[in-house]
């Protein structure tokens, strides 16, 4: 089981890599973990500790300096002064629990940046999820693996021709 943020494609400001390493930086996924109740360590990559195919060198760093260096960077690039002048929305269900608000929370208290969180109930999420428009940036997606093969979670997910490949 995996529970993870990701950037829907086209979204424009979400395309910077500064950016997205700026987000990524400032989130300590062992809190987060507890947050969400697992119990397992925080993975920095889509395979899981215990699954072939883990490449523990792939683990998340938690750092906060670096993720206000990686922002200056990203506001740089997007033209803009102030976090307060981006527009970021990330999308979730409303059965995830408390996760997307961890989020919130680290990318407020770390980086000074206002996120619009959009609950929906599971239908209506997954149909905007998978509309054509790019009204979010981002989204928290669940997902439970079949078996433990780096397939099951690779190809469903990352795959081009994947109808769940939303990245």
């Amino acid at each position: 089981h995996i529970e993870f943020d990701r950037v829907k494609a086209g979204s424009p400001t979400a395309q910077s890599q500064a950016l997205r390493r700026a987000l990524s930086l400032a989130i300590d996924r062992d809190t987060l973990n507890q947050v969400v109740g697992f119990s397992g360590p925080a993975a920095g990559s889509p395979i899981p500790p215990g699954v072939p195919g883990h490449d523990p060198e792939l683990e998340s760093v938690f750092d906060p300096d670096q993720a206000r260096s990686s922002l200056g960077e990203a506001l740089a690039d997007l033209g803009l002064d102030d976090p307060a002048d981006l527009d970021l929305t990330f999308l979730h269900g409303t059965l995830v629990g408390d996760g997307p608000r961890y989020l919130e929370q680290q990318w407020r208290d770390v980086l000074g940046i206002e996120v619009a969180f959009t609950g929906l109930e599971p239908d209506q999420y997954f149909a905007r999820l998978f509309s054509a428009g790019h009204e979010f940036d981002m989204f928290w997606l669940q997902w439970l693996a079949d078996y433990p093969h780096p397939q099951t979670y690779l190809e469903p997910l990352w795959a081009c021709e994947s109808p769940a490949n939303l990245s």
